[in-house]
C-alpha cells in the first residue's frame, strides 16, 4: 500500500510552485505600477481605502493589491497605513535614477503576447500582440524605449562599457541604440569617444530625454535611420549593436555586412545580445528570448561574423548581465 506521507518532497514542490505561480507575482507587480501605487505612496502613506480613493480603484481590489505587494516586500504597513519600502522607493517611483517602471509596464504589454505561447508551439505563430510597438503608438513607443533604458542602466550598459576596449577610439556608431544608454556608458568610460545613435526618428524624443538627463548631448547625438538602409556612414572606429541581431536571418546577415562597411580598417564590431549556447540548450534568459523574438546560437553568430570578413572573433565575459558580448575586428590598420 502506498503511503501518502512518503511522497512529498518540499524542495521539488517549492520549485514547481514558483514556476507555476510566477506569472501571478509578475501581474501583481505590473498592475501595481500601472495603477500608480508607488508614486501615490511616496512620502504620503495611506490606508488601502484612502489609496483606492486617490487612484480610483475598487476598495476591495486595492486592499488585496496592497496585501500582495506587502508580502512581496514592496510595501510595509504600520497598522494604520501603507508606505513604500526602500526597494520600492528607489526603483518604482518615477524620476528615480534606477526607476524600473517602464520596463515593468513593457513586461505587462508582453504578458498578453505570451498568453499566445501555446499558439506559437502548436501552429508556429503568435497571436495578434506584436513584440514591438507600432510607430504610430506614441505611448507604447515611449514605454518601450524607456523600458530599454530601465533594463540597460540597471547593470547591462555598465557591464558592456567595462568589458569593452575602446581606448583611442573617436567615433562610435550605436545602431538601433534606442535610448542611447550604451553610448552614454561608453562615452563616460572613454573620454575621447563620441557616439552616433542611429534609430527611427519617432524614438528620438524619448532618447533625448535620457541623453540630456546625463548631460551627454554634446557627445551622444541622434541620427534618423533604419538598419534596412544600405549606407550607415563610413570610417567609424567602432560599431555597437546591442539587442539588434535577434537570431540568424538574411536581414541580420545583411546588418553584419553593413557594420563591416561602416568601419574603418582595424575598427571594432561589438555585438551584445541574448545568445544561445552552441548546444542550443540555454542559458534560460536566451532560451526565453528566443520565443519572444529570436536569438542567435553562438556558433552561428561567429560563422556569420567571419563570413562578413571579420577576424579575431571572441566572446567577452560580462558581469551583471544576462546577455553575451562578442567582439571582432575589421582587418587592416
Amino acid at each position: 500500500m502506498r503511503s501518502i506521507f512518503e511522497e512529498p518532497n518540499p524542495r521539488v514542490t517549492d520549485i514547481f510552485e514558483r514556476w507555476e505561480q510566477g506569472y501571478q507575482v509578475s501581474r501583481v507587480l505590473q498592475v501595481g505600477v500601472e495603477v500608480g501605487v508607488f508614486p501615490a505612496l511616496s512620502g504620503s502613506p495611506a490606508s488601502a481605502g484612502d489609496l483606492a480613493q486617490r487612484l480610483g480603484l475598487d476598495p476591495e481590489g486595492a486592499r488585496k493589491l496592497c496585501a500582495a505587494l506587502t508580502a512581496m516586500g514592496l510595501l510595509e504597513h504600520d497598522g494604520h497605513a501603507y508606505r513604500n519600502t526602500e526597494l520600492a522607493e528607489a526603483h518604482l517611483v518615477p524620476g528615480r535614477p534606477l526607476y524600473r517602471g517602464d520596463g515593468i509596464e513593457h513586461g505587462g504589454d508582453l504578458y498578453f503576447r505570451w498568453s499566445g505561447l501555446g499558439n506559437l508551439v502548436r501552429e508556429g505563430r503568435w497571436g495578434d500582440t506584436p513584440a514591438h510597438p507600432a510607430p504610430g503608438d506614441a505611448g507604447a513607443t515611449r514605454r518601450f524605449i524607456l523600458a530599454m533604458h530601465n533594463y540597460s542602466v540597471a547593470g547591462r550598459a555598465q557591464a558592456v562599457a567595462l568589458a569593452a576596449d575602446l581606448d583611442g577610439a573617436r567615433r562610435l556608431l550605436d545602431l538601433g541604440g534606442g535610448p542611447g544608454t550604451y553610448s552614454i556608458a561608453l562615452c563616460q568610460r572613454f573620454p575621447g569617444l563620441e557616439a552616433t545613435v542611429r534609430d527611427l526618428a519617432h524614438t528620438h524624443p524619448y532618447a533625448r530625454e535620457v541623453i540630456e538627463s546625463y548631460g551627454m548631448q554634446d557627445r551622444v547625438r541622434l541620427e534618423a535611420g533604419s538598419w534596412d538602409d544600405e549606407d550607415w556612414g563610413r570610417d567609424y572606429d567602432a560599431v555597437l549593436m546591442s539587442n539588434v541581431l535577434h537570431g540568424r536571418s538574411e536581414l541580420n546577415q545583411a546588418k553584419v555586412r553593413r557594420a563591416h562597411a561602416a568601419l574603418r580598417a582595424g575598427g571594432q564590431f561589438l555585438v551584445h545580445d541574448f545568445v544561445v549556447n552552441p548546444d542550443g540548450r540555454g542559458p534560460l534568459s536566451a532560451a526565453l528570448f528566443d520565443f519572444n523574438v529570436a536569438a542567435y546560437r553562438f556558433d552561428d553568430l561567429v560563422a556569420d561574423l567571419r563570413a562578413a570578413g571579420f577576424t579575431d572573433v571572441r566572446g567577452v565575459p560580462l558581469t551583471d548581465s544576462p546577455q553575451t558580448l562578442v567582439v571582432c575586428r575589421k582587418p587592416g590598420t
